[in-house]
């Protein structure tokens, strides 16, 4: 499995999906100390956009959006540290729920993000947002940091049942082995509603992985054929430098036979019998007398001699 539930596309196929109540209900109550029954029976997941103006994209979807009698809760799972889009999405839950006349929240603002980076100092935060303009805390809302790796790390033995269950679902959240996530899941779930989530899994991470695969098909294509296209310009110099040193052992070849032709040249005009010249050369009383008649007629011409 090449990805986790930390995936957003992943995330919000699994929790936004109203056939599996039972998962995402489950998954609230263990994060948030809510009564999962509560949450089953009361919960309507809203799958919408929000506009943001502060982002280039003027529309920005929710990871998992949860509306309850009494509380609304947002979800965001971040893969990069203090996401901004986060602390966004909370003041805008909260003003959405905020009647002005009576001035007080209509309904509790719950903020969960699931972070998958370190923090050291603790593994859980909770944070009461600030009025920015009078530094009142604001009435009925929350924010919680679940640090996950760092969860993950914590000692399942020595865990109360709470966090055990979290400690669980940080690694069904963060792990890409299809096999732990397994182990963990049932952990957590009931075993009527395991085999539907790791089916669903595996299945949303083979469409992940050709998703990938088509975006990045062209950039592919374009590399292979820049690939391709380099072998064959560094193919085509390389054979220059072959030609050339074929080439140049070939006038070594030629000057080596031009030295033969001075040397033979020299013993002939010195009258040395042509039994001295064979023994010195190595070649035949054939070649020598051939070679002999060649200087002749070449230097009757005034011509040069090529071997």
């Amino acid at each position: 499995m090449l990805y986790n539930l930390m995936n957003d596309r992943i995330f919000t196929s699994i929790f936004n999906d109203s056939k599996n109540k039972n998962v995402t209900a489950r998954f609230l109550s263990d994060f948030l100390g809510i009564d999962y029954e509560y949450l089953r029976d009361n919960m309507k997941i809203k799958v919408r956009k929000r506009p943001i103006e502060i982002y280039s994209n003027p529309y920005v979807e929710f990871d998992l959006y949860v509306s309850l009698p009494d509380m609304v809760i947002n979800v965001e799972a971040n893969n990069r540290k203090r996401n901004e889009k986060s602390f966004a999405y909370a003041g805008k839950s909260y003003y959405e729920n905020y009647d002005s006349k009576k001035e007080k929240v209509k309904k509790k603002v719950i903020q969960l993000n699931l972070n998958n980076y370190e923090k050291r100092d603790k593994e859980i935060e909770e944070i009461v947002p600030k009025d920015s303009v009078n530094t009142k805390y604001l009435q009925n809302s929350v924010i919680f940091e679940f640090f996950l790796p760092a969860i993950k790390e914590l000692c399942y033995d020595e865990a109360d049942e709470r966090t055990k269950k979290i400690i669980s679902w940080s690694v069904i959240l963060l792990e890409k082995d299809i096999n732990k996530v397994e182990r963990e899941v049932m952990k957590v779930l009931t075993k009527e509603d395991v085999p539907a989530f790791i089916e669903k899994m595996r299945k949303l991470c083979e469409e992940e992985k050709a998703e990938e695969f088509w975006e990045n098909y062209h950039a592919n294509v374009d590399n292979i054929n820049h690939i391709i296209k380099t072998e064959r310009q560094l193919g085509k110099k390389e054979g220059i430098v072959v030609g050339e040193k074929k080439g140049i052992k070939k006038g070594i070849k030629e000057g080596k036979n031009q030295g033969r032709y001075e040397i033979i040249r020299n013993m002939l005009n010195i009258n040395l019998p042509i039994e001295l010249i064979i023994s010195s050369t190595g070649l035949s009383e054939k070649e020598i007398l051939k070679i002999k008649d060649d200087i002749y007629n070449i230097e009757k011409n005034n011509e040069v001699l090529v071997l």
